[in-house]
């Protein structure tokens, strides 16, 4: 029984010496954001980038922006168009909603502030709020539409808006 007893009794200090570094580990945020998505099932996420004209986008990379701003997934544009999606976590992202951007090889044309200059595509697509592409990943694997880009940049905008008609 003594000897019962003292084997528990080891059992029970070993595991109690564990508990700080797992609440450490197992902590939200420990470490940065990108560490959560460790915790959480990773789903793969595949597609391609097109030109409006159908033509691939051969070079860059396809940025998937959760919804809360707090963490990145990327997947880098292979010859013929398509990507594959990774995070911090290995390959694939959580479930959930995510904003798009695209960004280029050339250093001077990524994120807000971007150059037009060496761009196929129009600028807009190098910032996730100014993209308008959004997905949805599902718990499973997913194979996204491709992402077809304009090659044209937007026209300005008037002051004011719309015809005349529209101001009425």
């Amino acid at each position: 029984m003594n000897r019962t007893l003292s084997r528990r009794r080891r059992f029970l200090l070993a595991l109690a010496g564990l508990a700080p570094a797992l609440a450490v580990l197992l902590q939200p945020g420990c470490g940065g954001s990108g560490d959560v998505a460790v915790l959480k099932t990773l789903y793969p996420v595949k597609g391609s980038v097109l030109l409006d004209n159908g033509k691939p986008v051969t070079t860059g990379r396809v940025v998937l922006v959760s919804g809360d701003g707090l963490m990145s997934s990327t997947g880098d544009i292979s010859s013929d168009g398509s990507f594959s999606v990774k995070s911090s976590g290995g390959d694939g992202v959580p479930a959930g909603d995510y904003k798009v951007r695209i960004e280029s090889d050339s250093g001077k044309t990524g994120g807000k502030g971007a150059s037009r200059a060496h761009l196929p595509f129009a600028i807009k697509y190098t910032d996730e709020d100014s993209s308008g592409l959004k997905v949805t990943v599902k718990a499973e694997p997913n194979t996204l539409e491709p992402f077809k880009l304009s090659t044209k940049e937007a026209p300005a905008s008037k002051p004011g808006g719309g015809s005349p008609k529209d101001r009425d």
